[in-house]
This record gives C-alpha cells, structure tokens and sequence, in this order.
C-alpha cells in the first residue's frame, strides 16, 4: 500500500540539503555555482542577507549549477521535484514527523547524508542521475 503524504519543506530544510549536497555532495562533478534573486523576507530573524550562494534556492530564487558541458538552473520546484523523485527510488531512507498539535508534517532531514542529496540535486537538474 502507497501513501501520499504533504510535507512542510521550509527554507531551512531546502538550505540544509543543499549545504550537505554542495559543501560534500557534488563536488565531483560540479563544477561552479551562483545564487540569483530570492525573497529576503523570508530569512530568518537574526541574520541579515543570504551568507551562502546554494541558499538563493530556499527564498524562492535560483541557483546557476555548473558542469563540464553546460549550465543548469536549479529553483525551488526543481529542487522539490528532485526531492519528490528521491523519495520515491529511496523510501527506506525516508522519516517523517507529524506535528499533531499544529497539523503539519516534516521531513528529517537528518538522514540525508552528502551522497542523498547530491542525488537529489541532480534528480532536480537532470530529472536522472547523470553521475556516480
């Protein structure tokens, strides 16, 4: 039996995988990469601009990911795509926490370790792994 589940991904899920993914994950075959636009309003109380380029994704901007041969962009769709197709090839791998007194469901991310999430990146860029 097949459940859907709706998670919560807030920014800060999206920036921690993509910090796993692009401070271990794809450096094997990444070779640059630039943060463009996203919703300042977003960031959290405390912290004033966007510290790394790879967080642009989780304010709703976007992310140029660059290979040998070309240059991709990554949004927050493309990222939840990817993540939605990981998810599926990898459910044993997946655990999720309900929030019963406020009615909403998250993933932990925890267990998403630099070789997870660089498959997550390129399952968003490629819509396959292109790579190892």
């Amino acid at each position: 039996m097949k459940l859907n589940v709706q998670i919560e991904l807030r920014p800060d899920d999206i920036n921690d995988i993509l910090c796993t993914a692009f401070e271990g994950g794809v450096d094997y075959w990444c070779s640059g990469f630039v943060g463009m636009d996203g919703n300042l309003e977003l960031i959290d109380d405390g912290a004033v601009e966007i510290e790394y380029e790879y967080e642009h994704v989780g304010y709703g901007g976007t992310l140029q990911v660059k290979d040998d041969d070309k240059t991709y962009l990554l949004t927050q769709e493309k990222f939840q795509s990817g993540l939605q197709k990981w998810i599926e090839k990898n459910p044993d791998s997946v655990e999720v926490h309900h929030n019963y007194r406020n009615k909403y469901t998250t993933l932990d991310i925890g267990n998403i370790d630099a070789g997870d999430a660089d498959c997550i990146v390129q399952y968003a860029l490629f819509g396959e792994l292109k790579y190892g």
